[in-house]
Order: structure tokens, then C-alpha cells, then sequence
């Protein structure tokens, strides 16, 4: 099913993935900087946070964060351009002090950064990876990152990522 836009028109929209709905400085500074440098780049630039839940960080008030199963009613006609990004964000285990009070399905941290890697290579539009190292990862997941994750536009990081092997 190809995406639709349901927010401003005319703007050029980013979807921003990342753990922005908890108490962690860098986590909650990081898209203030994504817009800072996006807007100096891009007119019009709107940016959509999605996180694992809808809770406000009390660190920043960037407005509505958006849980990461709406991805797919946010968006459903534009396709927008996607940022995957804070601290160790690659990682296949839940990270349990961030999200004591939630019970698991799986793993959210797949869904911080695989479920958008893969909506971004379905919906071919831009993905961009900002990452500063690999958190606990299952090995097991190895191929699947790799063949998403090569797939990025523009893939940074501070740490070298074993999984992504190119």
C-alpha cells in the first residue's frame, strides 16, 4: 500500500525514528539538531518524531511524538524522507530501563530502526542512519540489517557496526 501525507501541505516532511519519548539527554537534544541542520538545507522542512511510546520526555517538549505503529496512518500519500538516529539505537534487545512499565510484544528496539528500514526500502524514499554505536545485538538479525541498513542514503556512525559489513 503506497503511503499518504496527512499533515502540511507544501512542507517538505521528515520522519525521524528514535527513543526521543525518554529522559535521556542526547536522545532528546538529537532532533532539535536533525531540524537545525535540515532546515538550514531545506525550505519548508517538517519533522515527525516517532517513538515506542506516546509519553513526553521531561527533558524536551518538541511537541507530539508519534508511537511507531502509526507510521503507516501518518503517512498515506507522501512519501517522506527517513532519519534513524540517537545512541545506541541498533540493538535487537529491549532496553529495559527505558521502558519498565510497557510489556513486550517484541522488541521495540527492531522497531526504532529495522521497521523503518524497511518501510523506507518498501516505499522507496530516503533513509538516512545516525548512529553512535551497536547496543546488545542477536546475531540472528545479522543478515536482515545488513540487507535494509545497506540501503541507506547516508549511514553514519561513531563505532564501526559488524553487521554492517560492506
Amino acid at each position: 500500500m503506497a503511503p499518504r501525507n496527512t499533515h502540511g501541505q507544501g512542507r517538505r516532511q521528515v520522519a525521524l525514528f528514535g527513543t526521543f519519548d525518554t529522559d535521556n539527554f542526547g536522545d532528546c537534544l538529537f532532533p532539535l539538531i536533525v531540524e537545525q541542520q535540515l532546515s538550514k538545507r531545506i525550505k519548508d522542512i517538517e519533522l515527525l518524531l516517532f517513538s515506542p511510546t506516546r509519553r513526553t520526555a521531561k527533558t524536551a517538549n518538541y511537541g507530539r511524538v508519534h508511537t511507531l505503529d502509526e507510521l503507516g496512518q501518518v503517512f498515506d500519500t507522501m512519501l517522506p524522507a527517513f532519519v534513524i538516529g540517537g545512541g545506541a539505537l541498533l540493538s535487537t534487545e529491549h532496553v529495559l530501563f527505558a521502558y519498565p512499565e510497557v510489556r513486550l510484544v517484541y522488541p521495540y528496539s527492531l522497531k526504532c530502526w529495522l521497521l523503518p528500514a524497511m518501510a523506507a526500502s518498501s516505499w522507496k524514499c530516503p533513509l538516512i542512519l545516525n548512529g553512535v554505536g551497536l547496543g546488545p545485538f542477536e546475531s540472528s538479525y545479522g543478515v536482515l540489517a545488513s540487507k535494509y541498513l545497506r540501503q541507506a542514503d547516508v549511514c553514519g556512525n561513531r563505532k564501526s557496526f559488524p553487521i554492517l559489513a560492506f
